[in-house]
């Protein structure tokens, strides 16, 4: 049975009120053990047909992506006040979190460097200095 927490279904709530979604994961997957024995080296992507709606996948064949919205509830990526660094997937609180000036990913205080002319861009895109 689900429980409203805080606006929140017992399934997204992490028990301080925050959604959990969106996160980002494998794609949905199963465990084949009778490929290798044991769990490493046993995961079998599920057909993208099958995926549920509440899955994105960062770029064709990639298997990863993020999961933007409870499957139980609905709650939405819109809904949830945090949204995950797109370079260390730690959670950051909507209005903190911060837009490479280059490349346009979601970033955390830790991972953001600032260039040379001033702009807030990640890590990775100062270590490559890139141009604007």
């Amino acid at each position: 049975m689900t429980h409203a927490i805080n606006g929140r279904c017992d399934h997204c709530d992490d028990g301080q009120g925050q959604c959990l979604y969106p996160y980002y994961g494998m794609a949905p997957h199963r465990h084949d053990l009778s490929k290798t024995g044991s769990f490493i080296g046993s995961t079998v992507v599920d057909p993208k047909d099958s995926w549920p709606d509440n899955f994105v996948e960062d770029e064709p064949g990639a298997g990863c992506g993020v999961y933007t919205k409870c499957p139980v509830c609905g709650s939405s990526s819109e809904d949830c006040p945090m949204v995950a660094c797109e370079m260390c997937l730690a959670p950051v609180e909507v209005a903190e979190a911060l837009k490479c000036e280059m490349c346009g990913i979601t970033i955390c205080d830790a991972c953001e460097a600032i260039d040379d002319s001033g702009a807030s861009v990640c890590r990775e895109c100062r270590e490559r200095g890139s141009e604007r």
